[in-house]
């Protein structure tokens, strides 16, 4: 079985390819046996290039993936580097649905979206897949011309078969106002039926304030959902000076990683 660990936000520029690539660095730790990979469904605002490129900075790709793959410390000479995959590629900094639009590009529904990340996911143990900006931002469009979003995606591939357990993470900040953005994300997703497994504070301050020191035990009253990770502001900025520093350091940042089972057999 394969673990899909859906990574959200609150917002956009909460901290979620950071998230991602110290969750990633964290089950490498803590779960060393397992095959991790990463995809990307939508990307918005870069230029598209060619798949050898994909996922390598000194290739000229500045995608989420390869930004990913820079803090993990991976450049083309790595032995091993981390899998990654892309759905669609789109050229302006905007929402997918509306940057697909404006740019008369095709836009996929949940179905297709789910047998991209599903194609992705047999070929490896646990599958990240970072999504753009919040929770109903739309990555797609459905057949009746709504908006798809991560929740579409999510309960298609959970809809599916039982092949694949669907994770999903929450990246929010940590500052006055989050408890607001964070019930309202849980309140959708129960709505959906889906099921919320972890917040993560995408940018702890060194000296948090009052409302930042009392948020994870608030949030968790509010709606039953622990603060899993707190992933340092500014961690994101240690490239170009220190690539692979998340590498290093992203498993302190953790406490729980719901998708690690130490009895988990990886593929062969």
């Amino acid at each position: 079985m394969t673990k899909i660990v859906i990574v959200t936000g609150t917002n956009t520029d909460v901290g979620k390819t950071v998230t991602t690539a110290s969750a990633i660095a964290a089950t490498r730790v803590r779960a060393p046996h397992l095959r991790v990979g990463l995809i990307k469904p939508t990307q918005t605002g870069e230029a598209a290039v060619e798949k050898r490129s994909l996922g390598y900075i000194e290739r000229g790709d500045r995608g989420d993936v390869a930004v990913v793959r820079a803090l993990l410390g991976e450049t083309t000479a790595t032995p091993v580097p981390l899998p990654v995959w892309e759905g669609i590629r789109y050229p302006e900094p905007l929402a997918p649905d509306m940057a697909a639009h404006r740019a008369g590009m095709e836009l996929w529904d949940a179905a297709h979206f789910a047998d991209v990340i599903e194609g992705a996911a047999r070929d490896v143990d646990v599958l990240f897949v970072e999504g753009a900006g919040g929770l109903l931002v739309g990555l797609g469009e459905g057949p009746d011309g709504t908006p798809t979003t991560l929740v579409e995606i999510a309960q298609e591939i959970t809809r599916r078969s039982t092949a694949n357990e669907v994770f999903l993470l929450l990246v929010s900040q940590p500052h006055l106002g989050m408890l607001n953005q964070c019930v309202l994300t849980w309140r959708e997703l129960q709505r959906a039926g889906l099921f919320l497994d972890g917040i993560v504070f995408g940018t702890w301050p060194e000296h948090p304030d009052l409302p930042m020191q009392l948020n994870a035990d608030e949030v968790f009253r509010l709606t039953g959902v622990p603060v899993i990770g707190r992933i340092p502001r500014g961690a994101g900025k240690l490239l170009p000076k220190q690539p692979g520093s998340i590498a290093v350091a992203g498993d302190q940042w953790w406490g729980q990683l719901p998708w690690c089972d130490s009895g988990e057999v990886p593929k062969q």
